[in-house]
Formats: C-alpha cells, structure tokens, sequence
C-alpha cells in the first residue's frame, strides 16, 4: 500500500489501495461497487464474512453458523443474511455475540419463514452488531 502523502502513485495503484482498505484486497466483483451473493442451500452451512449471504435452500438452514468476528482484524466488516426461500432457518453464532443495543447478547437469529426476511450485522469488538433486521427474532 502506498503511503497516503505518495503523490506519484498511479491511479492503478490509488485504486489497488482503495481496494484493499475498502475490501481487504481486490474487489471480487471486479471494480464495481455490487455486492456479490453467496448462496447457502444446507441445511448447516457455515456463513462466511464479509458480504452478502442468501439462504436459499429448499428445506430450513436450521444449523447455519456464523463466526466470531476478530477485535480489531474484523472490526467493521458488515454481513447481511436475507431469507431467499421462505424458511424459517437458523444462524448460531457464539454465546453472547450478537448485540443488539440495550436489548441485550444473543446466541441465535431466528429467520420467520418469510422470502426476504433479513438481517444487516457489523463487527465490532469482537461481536456482531445487529444494526436492523425485519421477520428476526434473536434469541
């Protein structure tokens, strides 16, 4: 990464370092701003991070799973799950690693069944931040 005063860098290079600070390194949807959909069909997926996540099996994902953001490595990377088929699944994480506000720590995010029910989580700290959701009950 150029040091931010270089200012012999090329624009290749100025992109590169957005890239990098942006996405962690090359943009995988190659230089536009689209997210690109991850599709999960189990029934116990293991939900990666950062990015978009669509559960989309025929049957509930009722033993996806979602790891622990690293404190200070992670922090800031975003996640949003959305329900792509109309089941009620189910994303565990560890104990007390969602927050949501003063409502207090979860340990699952219960999908209602409806196509499009979603939730949009941030790593902060070492937890998952639920910043919203619609058709989710935490537990």
């Amino acid at each position: 990464m150029s040091l931010l005063n270089d200012l012999s860098a090329t624009a290749t290079q100025r992109l590169a370092d957005l890239e990098s600070a942006v996405f962690g390194g090359p943009n995988p949807a190659g230089g536009n701003a689209k997210t690109v959909p991850v599709f999960y069909t189990g029934t116990a997926d293991a939900i990666a991070y950062p990015g978009l996540a669509v559960l989309n099996g025929s049957a509930a994902d009722t033993g996806a799973t979602l790891a622990t953001p690293v404190s200070g490595v992670d922090d800031g990377k975003q996640l949003l799950i959305i329900d792509g088929s109309g089941q009620a699944h189910e994303v565990t994480t560890a104990a007390n690693v969602l927050v949501a506000g003063a409502a207090g720590a979860y340990l699952h995010a219960l999908f209602n069944g409806d196509v499009g029910a979603s939730i949009l989580l941030v790593a902060v700290s070492g937890k998952w931040v639920v910043v919203a959701s619609t058709g989710i009950t935490l537990s």
